[in-house]
């Protein structure tokens, strides 16, 4: 659905970026979160490094406290910026992918670990800052509703409501590649929606503004209950 207007000071970019990978980690439940965290940083790190093509590589990791209210359904977000989707079959069959896919299981559990392929759209524009918190939301939408108008009713109309909610420094929707629907397995999401705050302050102060229950409550037209954060 689109919109005739945005809401009144509205920071809406909608700008289209580039192609994004984003694999979901599930680690090993034997390695202690800081363990995960220091191997990622590192060691995995510096294999993924040199894949050919890469613009960005971003990777996201829970912080620490989360784990002491409980297991997180992942563990760490990584982020692969690319051109184009020739960019990633051509590193496919590199050595250095070898290595990576070879590397993968020392920590993680790979197939608890979905891969999906995204557009990414930035809709606020906004540095990305280390010290800042980012909150990572794993979207399906509302069943029965086609892909097309799922993806353009998110940024359209519910992206928009969002740029108004106060504190949100920076706001990144990923809409899955249409292409990765024509496969015999679905997606295991229709979209990651990321959101940069300063603090966890800052996060608790927007989810009291009326700006956020109204985008809240938006979500039931396009968006199943089960959506993750």
């Amino acid at each position: 659905m689109l919109t005739g207007r945005l809401p009144q000071n509205s920071k809406f970019s909608g700008v289209l970026m580039m192609i994004k990978l984003i694999t979901c980690l599930k680690r090993i439940p034997q390695i202690p979160p800081t363990a995960f965290q220091e191997y990622w940083r590192t060691k995995h790190a510096e294999i993924v490094r040199p894949l050919p093509g890469i613009r960005k590589y971003i990777q996201s990791h829970v912080l620490l406290d989360c784990y002491q209210t409980g297991q997180p359904i992942y563990d760490g977000v990584a982020e692969i910026w690319v051109d184009d989707t020739n960019t990633v079959r051509n590193f496919q069959d590199t050595p250095v992918m070898k290595n990576i896919q070879k590397d993968e299981p020392n920590f993680f559990l790979v197939n608890s670990s979905p891969l999906i392929i995204t557009k990414e759209y930035e809709i606020i524009a906004g540095p990305e800052r280390d010290k800042d918190i980012k909150l990572i939301q794993f979207l399906k939408r509302k069943k029965g509703m086609p892909v097309k108008d799922f993806q353009a009713y998110w940024l359209t109309h519910y992206g928009p409501m969002v740029t108004v909610i106060p504190g949100i420094q920076r706001y990144v929707q990923s809409h899955t590649r249409l292409s990765g629907y024509r496969r015999s397995q679905p997606p295991a999401y229709d979209g990651v929606a990321s959101y940069w705050f300063h603090d966890m302050k800052h996060i608790e102060r927007a989810k009291a503004t009326t700006e956020y229950t109204t985008a809240y409550a938006d979500k039931k037209y396009f968006m199943e209950s089960n959506s993750l954060e």
